[in-house]
């Protein structure tokens, strides 16, 4: 797939989500999990259906996507997705899960200096709020 095919492919959901046509939005979004894509771009695929699962309300599947671009990420040294997780659970209260994932996030190697100040100022923020 070329990437503007893919960059059109985004543009428009964003337009459909924006105009609150989430299904339409999965619609043109979800094949593109199946073209030959590289692992980054699938993981953005995947955080783009969890936050339009997550918009219509759907928290497991949002999850779920989550967890599948975290997948793709993964094996690559990048955290894009999972930090989107951990911002997600605490959008839906669920601050210790999202702690959780913070403090994991934070212990990883390969993480580069702005990526762990940038985590360990959500995780304190998110901290202060538990208190």
């Amino acid at each position: 797939m070329q990437t503007e095919h893919f960059d059109q492919s985004l543009f428009l959901a964003a337009r459909l989500v924006e105009n609150s046509q989430h299904d339409d939005a999965i619609v043109v979004l979800r094949p593109l999990l199946e073209c030959e894509l590289n692992d980054f771009h699938k993981m953005i695929v995947c955080v783009n259906l969890a936050i339009i699962f997550g918009q219509k309300g759907q928290a497991s599947d949002a999850l779920a996507w989550y967890d599948r671009g975290i997948g793709y990420e993964r094996m690559h040294g990048r955290f894009f997705a999972a930090e989107r997780k951990a911002a997600f659970m605490a959008e839906c209260g669920w601050l210790a899960e999202s702690l959780s994932m913070y403090e994991k996030l934070l212990s990883e190697p390969s993480l580069t200096d702005e990526d762990s100040e940038r985590i360990r100022n959500n995780f304190s923020i998110l901290k202060q709020r538990t208190v």
